[in-house]
């Protein structure tokens, strides 16, 4: 009996040396991969806050791409770029003043997009070179929107700080989902920005949750005004 364990535990050990013989060089990189993955949880350059960051850029690049192929299927738009008056040290940024006007074919109710294609506002009042953009931080602004892959609908309500609201509480969203337009007021699907701080309340039939705009307004030098909409 002892020398049949003794005749199997031999075979086990060669057909252990045999497999690493031939197949050493896979366990090495399976061994070097495993190590690397586990030390990557200890390591202090690794940041749950850079890999949110880096799930909003996805987002926001998928955006832009749906953006040009949206823009080539859409050729015949006519656009026109101006440039923003600025309106520093002030903050209001419901309000921005372009250098184009009636001279140049703006009209009201126009919209207004950044140079990537996300959604600024339209436009409010019309001067001879001038016009004025209601954008999206503007306490009067409202717009009908979708959040993310699952197309939730809510309504997107304007201010210093943007929110979505009448979000159904069974919707299937997550943080840092993008957020589209489907108002007829706009060229739809025109890409708004991320939510970001998704609210639960139990005593509220509907859900609501902040908003990240695609751009800064402090930033905005250029705008893209669509002249041919709708």
């Amino acid at each position: 009996m002892k020398s049949i364990r003794i005749f199997i535990a031999s075979f086990l050990l060669l057909v252990l040396a045999l497999l690493f013989i031939f197949y050493h060089q896979n366990i090495n990189i399976f061994l070097k991969g495993f190590r690397n993955f586990s030390r990557s949880f200890f390591d202090r350059s690794f940041s749950y806050g850079n890999l949110k960051d880096l799930e909003v850029e996805n987002q926001q690049l998928k955006a832009t791409l749906a953006l040009l192929k949206q823009k080539n299927e859409k050729s015949d738009e006519k656009k026109l770029i101006t440039f923003v008056y600025s309106n520093y040290p002030f903050n209001d940024n419901g309000l921005l003043i372009i250098n184009a006007g009636s001279k140049d074919g703006v009209k009201e109710m126009m919209p207004v997009v950044s140079l990537t294609g996300a959604l600024i506002g339209r436009i409010s009042a019309v001067k001879n070179n001038l016009s004025e953009v209601q954008t999206i931080f503007s306490p009067d602004f409202r717009s009908s929107v979708v959040i993310g892959n699952s197309r939730t609908k809510a309504v997107l309500r304007g201010g210093n700080i943007p929110y979505l609201e009448f979000v159904q509480k069974t919707a299937k969203i997550n943080d840092s989902d993008g957020v589209f337009n489907i108002s007829s007021e706009y060229p739809f699907n025109l890409f708004l920005g991320n939510i970001h701080n998704l609210v639960v309340t139990p005593q509220d039939s509907w859900l609501k949750t902040e908003f990240t705009p695609a751009y800064s307004v402090n930033d905005l030098d250029k705008v893209v005004v669509i002249l041919n909409f709708p």
